[in-house]
């Protein structure tokens, strides 16, 4: 049974800041508002986008916009307030979290937007599952993902009443969900479960038991015409001149955003940090990427079809010979010609760094005065980190052992400030709450480091840490 807003204790770490709008008048006023919107972009861009605006009223709607997804289902105001779990890495990178509730109350997970309600004192641990390993055969052929597929431990199992799992259909006009159901895998085999009730972004499953668990959607003739919520992402490749961008068009599931971004990060390229949120879009449908300046766009229609996080996701690529003032890109659904998504991409968006949203902004470059000093040319022969060219870094032959066995972080962190680290760097990775999540939050920089990054790096381990560095350099 379903606790009330009342009746529950809602654990909040770190609450939401979106605004919230209450009252029929006012959301009355924001979708008249949005249907403005996209009346002008029929016609194309105006001076300035809605997010992109500075008028506080349209700031508000694209804040609400970011908030409800495609403008038109409402978020579920039950639902507690979201809170940052412990992020567990295991020795391979894979990213787990875990979160300990005191005692009865709610729970939502403000990474992955996963919910609980539950009944006692419980440890949750939870990762993202690979549904191209568990949705096969014939079961593939009658039902499609509709939303991440988790793999969820409950110590007590009984003391969850219900999980609240994310999908991403648009259930604005679509009364019938009965195509809809909660996918279980037990044993390998696909149990189908029924969920107790279905909300514009959750199904929810009650008295659950775990392991593999994700929201699904019938097959059927009709699904051409499967609404869905979506995201634009756009990343700046840097290693490719003078300016070249991806842009991505998927569903709004964070499982497979985040896949995005760790692929994109490998290969040194930054999120452009503009608003994601698209119109509703249509599985099997064809989008066509135009933008306003001279610039070549390979594939301009990208048909879009569900992938899931472990697969690769079609991008269209935008090569720009040179960055003008600024560009509108807009993405049209191609049989409708309506505008789904538009953006204003400035010359300030593009640094010539390649520094995008995700950018680490610290140029790992050794000050002027240091560069200056003779010798400084020799730096990356120090003894046992980059001695030569084709051995690997003492960094990369140890990484496992530094996350696990480095304990006075903050000391290496405050030696790397300024050289290979900012500020801003500086206080996330000081913000985790243990000596080994914070190794590994300074390691997630690793794909930026130069040499002498590294260089400077091994030097601040062997300075605080000079016992552990000459144990592992035996």
């Amino acid at each position: 049974m379903e606790m009330s807003r009342s009746d529950k204790q809602c654990f909040s770490l770190v609450p939401d800041r979106e605004a919230e709008i209450h009252g029929q008048a006012e959301v009355a006023s924001w979708m008249q508002q949005d249907a403005a919107l996209m009346e002008m972009s029929r016609f194309g861009f105006s001076s300035s986008s809605e997010e992109d605006s500075s008028d506080p009223d349209v700031s508000l709607v694209a804040r609400r916009r970011e908030e409800d997804g495609c403008g038109r289902c409402q978020r579920d105001k039950c639902l507690p307030e979201a809170t940052v779990p412990e992020i567990i890495w295991d020795e391979g990178g894979k990213k787990a979290y875990r979160v300990s509730l005191p005692g009865a109350g709610s729970f939502r997970c403000a990474e992955t937007d996963l919910c609980f309600d539950v009944k006692a004192a419980v440890t949750l641990s939870y990762e993202y599952g690979s549904w191209q390993q568990h949705l096969r055969g014939g079961d593939a052929k009658r039902w499609t993902f509709v939303g991440p597929l988790f793999n969820i431990r409950a110590e007590p199992a009984g003391a969850v009443g219900a999980v609240y799992l994310p999908h991403f259909v648009c259930l604005r006009g679509q009364g019938d969900t009965s195509k809809m159901r909660i996918g279980h895998f037990v044993d390998g085999k696909l149990v189908l479960e029924t969920p107790a009730r279905v909300k514009p972004f959750h199904a929810v499953l009650e008295n659950a038991s775990f392991s593999f668990l994700g929201v699904l959607w019938r097959k059927i003739a009709s699904i051409l015409h499967f609404p869905i919520h979506s995201l634009v992402l756009i990343y700046h490749a840097t290693r490719k001149e003078p300016v070249t961008l991806h842009l991505y068009l998927i569903p709004d599931d964070r499982s497979i955003k985040q896949a995005i971004e760790e692929t994109e990060k490998k290969s040194m390229s930054y999120r452009v940090d503009k608003p994601p949120l698209t119109k509703r879009v249509n599985c099997g449908r064809s989008y066509v990427v135009s933008g306003s300046a001279p610039i070549a766009i390979q594939p301009k229609i990208l048909d879009f079809h569900l992938r899931g996080a472990d697969k690769q996701q079609i991008f269209s690529e935008i090569y720009l010979s040179v960055m003008v003032e600024e560009v509108k890109l807009s993405l049209k659904d191609e049989e409708r010609d309506k505008c789904m998504w538009h953006a204003v991409l400035r010359r300030g968006d593009i640094a010539p760094s390649g520094a995008g949203a995700d950018a680490p902004r610290a140029s790992c470059r050794p000050p002027r005065s240091r560069r200056s000093q003779p010798g400084w040319a020799d730096r990356g022969q120090i003894p046992g980190a980059s001695a030569t060219t084709t051995e690997k870094h003492f960094l990369d032959l140890h990484r496992v052992e530094l996350i696990n066995r480095v304990v006075e972080v903050k000391g290496v962190l405050d030696l790397l400030l300024g050289d290979v680290l900012d500020f801003e760097q500086y206080q996330r990775i000081l913000a985790e709450k243990t000596s080994h999540s914070r190794m590994r939050e300074l390691f997630k920089l690793m794909p930026s480091w130069t040499p002498w990054c590294k260089d400077r790096i091994y030097e601040a381990l062997k300075e605080k840490h000079p016992h552990l560095v000459e144990d592992l350099e035996k």
